[in-house]
């Protein structure tokens, strides 16, 4: 799991096999999640740390324990965000 991906690769979906971002794990297991975890460009590093860090705990809890029974809904949910992106540039 990636915390962030560069604006580069969220463009050009350049990040390794297998990979996915927090964002996206958040948006695929919680559609009803109401945070923003895309950093601007005006972000204070230690502010963004902390947003991560409670993200991590609030949503990820499963695969800190060893839990990655949904790993396979998230690569699907990935997958159809990217066909869906690459559909509509």
């Amino acid at each position: 799991m990636t915390i962030s991906p560069s604006a580069n690769q969220l463009a050009q979906h350049t990040y390794g096999p297998g990979e996915v971002f927090l964002p996206i794990i958040v948006e695929c297991l919680y559609p009803e999640a109401q945070i923003n975890l895309y950093p601007n460009e005006q972000y204070e590093m230690q502010s963004e740390i902390a947003k991560f860090a409670s993200a991590v705990r609030e949503y990820c809890e499963p695969f800190l324990k060893g839990d990655f029974t949904s790993w396979t809904r998230i690569q699907e949910c990935n997958e159809r965000r990217k066909r869906h992106k690459v559909d509509h540039t």
